[in-house]
């Protein structure tokens, strides 16, 4: 972490004031080249689930907006790790917990024959929710869509771009030094928003954190998602039926209305194949630490989502410990695609289509905020009076260093309060995503994507609104804030 004096962020700043252009290149400390921009409004670090909607939210909201992102493209897990369909995000009653953008992403694929949904279950025992909907939808359309809304928002995209330092003056950030093949640049913004996931802007701010489980630090561990064809998958139904005690959960609904041609209708998902991983196990043919295997049916006929894999004690935030993961995970992927072709009825004739550019990391750092959502508070649903994003998936617990998963029931809809965006003892910084202030157990709900982008969404709008009033993320009427939200389609309620 690099906190600079006020001298040295002044000096920057009056040396780029001075220039003709907005950008020029400094020699600074040491030799390091430096390209220093114009002051931005809003800097969002990230363009991935959260990140994307924070970014389009502060833009339509007034604010000059950058996104700085690892990718060429925005979505995150959505795109760059597969993670696919979009979990529940209904209440016990049958209600959408979440709009906004979300349900504006959603009618834009729609249009394009890129999603179905949402699909309510007409069959089965799903555990996502006491009256729950699962979101099939195409993620190469995605991230299409999810540019269109930034540029015809007006944000400014920087791609292929890592987090190299965070500048902060007397508690306040303000601004980012950032690295790509371009060098080393630095961006000053009046409000930074970190979607990055791993509270990687916190934590180099020096923001109070907590990584992984609290009471010993472990964490979630980390899968890649493959992407398989040409399934039967009327024969994976019939299986299914034939044999549900070999399955943990199962799910089958179908997409209503017009489809386009090669869309699959009927829709089917899945946790199991108990006997099959046993058996294969036994022959030494299936060596991943999982004890379940998930089927998704994706939008097109016969494509099916598949996630199997899993590699324990990973730290999501070591570049060494990620890679090993990734080596491994690949291995597995191919472990998984032999298995099913082999002893999964309806896969006899399926081939690999995909695999993800990266390993779905569930867990890493979370900031200690002006408050702390909890599992009491997702489980029975406490209403804040800050509420700025609400939530239906239940609590999803890949446990730390097992085999096994935990699910915990929630009764309803649950909110989270807009505290939970705000790191203590920082200010000029917002954080959305899965990195935002909650307890383990908390997180493994709210980290679902259909939450993170509302919560994007929020953090974006809260952004702006402190930019354009002139005031810091603290600072701002969290009233107004939620008229806001609530005029642009946000639920609250």
């Amino acid at each position: 972490m690099y906190t600079r004096s006020y001298t040295c962020i002044q000096v920057l700043r009056e040396e780029q004031q001075s220039t003709d252009t907005s950008t020029y290149r400094k020699t600074f400390r040491g030799g390091i080249v430096m390209q220093v921009h114009d002051q931005w409004d809003v800097i969002v670090v990230g363009g991935g689930t959260a990140g994307a909607p924070a970014a389009i939210a502060a833009a339509r909201n007034g604010a000059k907006v950058l996104v700085v992102e690892k990718n060429g493209y925005l979505g995150g897990a959505s795109t760059s790790a597969l993670v696919s369909p979009y979990a529940n995000h209904y209440d016990a009653h049958g209600e959408p917990t979440i709009a906004g953008l979300f349900k504006e992403i959603l009618d834009s694929l729609k249009e394009m024959g890129a999603c179905h949904g949402p699909i309510r279950p007409k069959e089965g025992n799903p555990p996502w929710g006491k009256n729950p909907v699962i979101t099939p939808f195409d993620d190469e359309y995605l991230k299409f869509v999810l540019t269109k809304m930034a540029k015809d928002a007006g944000v400014s995209f920087l791609y292929h771009t890592l987090l190299k330092d965070v500048w902060v003056e007397d508690g306040v950030v303000k601004g980012i030094t950032v690295f790509n093949k371009s060098g080393a640049h630095t961006l000053f913004s009046k409000v930074i928003v970190d979607c990055t996931g791993d509270a990687d802007v916190a934590v180099k701010a020096g923001a109070k954190t907590v990584k992984g489980r609290e009471k010993d630090g472990e964490k979630m561990p980390v899968t890649v998602y493959c992407r398989v064809g040409n399934v039967n998958v009327d024969r994976v139904e019939e299986e299914i039926k034939r044999n549900r005690d070999n399955f943990r959960w199962y799910a089958i609904g179908s997409a209503e209305g017009d489809l386009p041609a090669g869309s699959q209708r009927k829709q089917l998902f899945c946790s199991g194949f108990w006997q099959e991983i046993a058996a294969a196990k036994v022959n030494g043919e299936y060596n991943i630490g999982r004890e379940t295997l998930n089927l998704f049916t994706n939008v097109r006929e016969g494509e099916v989502t598949v996630n199997a894999t899993r590699v324990n004690f990973i730290d999501g935030t070591n570049a060494s410990e990620v890679t090993a993961a990734e080596v491994e995970l690949r291995y597995q992927t191919m472990s998984v695609v032999d298995f099913l072709r082999k002893r999964v009825p309806g896969f006899e004739k399926s081939f690999l289509i995909k695999t993800a550019n990266e390993a779905g990391i569930r867990e890493t750092h979370r900031i200690i905020g002006e408050y702390i959502l909890t599992q009491e508070d997702v489980v029975k649903g406490t209403r804040f009076d800050d509420v700025v994003a609400r939530g239906g998936y239940a609590i999803d617990i890949h446990n730390p260093g097992d085999s096994k998963s935990t699910w915990i029931q929630v009764d309803d809809s649950y909110d989270v309060p807009y505290r939970a965006l705000l790191p203590v003892e920082l200010e000029g910084l917002l954080v959305a995503g899965r990195c935002i202030s909650a307890t383990h157990e908390a997180a493994a709900a709210v980290r679902a994507m259909p939450s993170c982008v509302a919560i994007g969404e929020a953090a974006g709008t809260a952004a702006a609104l402190a930019t354009t009033r002139g005031l810091t993320p603290k600072t701002i009427d969290v009233q107004e804030l939620k008229q806001v939200l609530t005029q642009n389609g946000v639920l609250l309620a």
